[in-house]
This record gives C-alpha cells, sequence and structure tokens, in this order.
C-alpha cells in the first residue's frame, strides 16, 4: 500500500504527458489527480496540510454534521507522524488503506489439447 501510495503521489505531482502520449500507468495516474484533487479541496487555507479547524469545517458541512470531537478523532487517525495535520502523502496513504485491493488477474488456466486419436485394432 505504501508504494502505491507513493506512485499516486508522484503521479499527481509529475508534469503533464504530452497529448496523444500515453502514461506508463495512467490509471495510477488518473488516481493520483483525483487525490490530489480531494486534498486541496480539503487543504482550504493552501498550506499543504489538512489540518483540525479544516476537518471541523468538513464535518459540519455534512447534511448531518458530526459532533466537533470526531474531528480530532479522524485527524488521529490519518495523522500518522502525530504533527497534528495531514500531509499529502499521509492522505494518500489513508485513502489507500480505505480502498479494496484491485482484484488478481489470474492467468486462466491453458486449455489441455485434444486426445490423441487411437489406433482402430483389428478384428
Amino acid at each position: 500500500a505504501e508504494a502505491a501510495a507513493e506512485e499516486a503521489a508522484a503521479a499527481a505531482d509529475a508534469p503533464q504527458e504530452e497529448a496523444g502520449v500515453a502514461a506508463p500507468d495512467a490509471e495510477a495516474e488518473a488516481a493520483g489527480a483525483r487525490y490530489r484533487a480531494a486534498f486541496e479541496q480539503f487543504d482550504k487555507d493552501g498550506s499543504g496540510f489538512i489540518e483540525l479547524p479544516e476537518v471541523e469545517a468538513l464535518l459540519q458541512s455534512l447534511p448531518e454534521p458530526a459532533p466537533q470531537d470526531e474531528a480530532a478523532a479522524l485527524l488521529a487517525i490519518v495523522d500518522t507522524d502525530e504533527d497534528g495535520r495531514v500531509s499529502w502523502r499521509e492522505f494518500c496513504n489513508a485513502l489507500l488503506r480505505a480502498s479494496p485491493p484491485p482484484p488478481a488477474s489470474a492467468p486462466s488456466p491453458a486449455s489441455p489439447p485434444p486426445p490423441a486419436p487411437t489406433p482402430a485394432s483389428p478384428p
């Protein structure tokens, strides 16, 4: 999960590809762009971190506002370095932990070869 978070973070920070040229991992790049857009939406003051007042404002904007103490609890879950704020990397890691793993692509078993014809036995 950590490697995937780093890929998503790197993809969001990477310069855009030239038009018509596909990125090596377009799915990771798209996920990184979505993660970055969400992070920036929560980081209202543009500090590069999501801090307690921003989490409180988010929870109060929900159709059913959450109690203020839930903001601190939510922040503590995501704030793995315990500095009181959520960095871009912590945000990506939290999203990846919350996402179900991609389905394993198991190769389909090869069909067995057809049976060899048996010679006819004499009467």
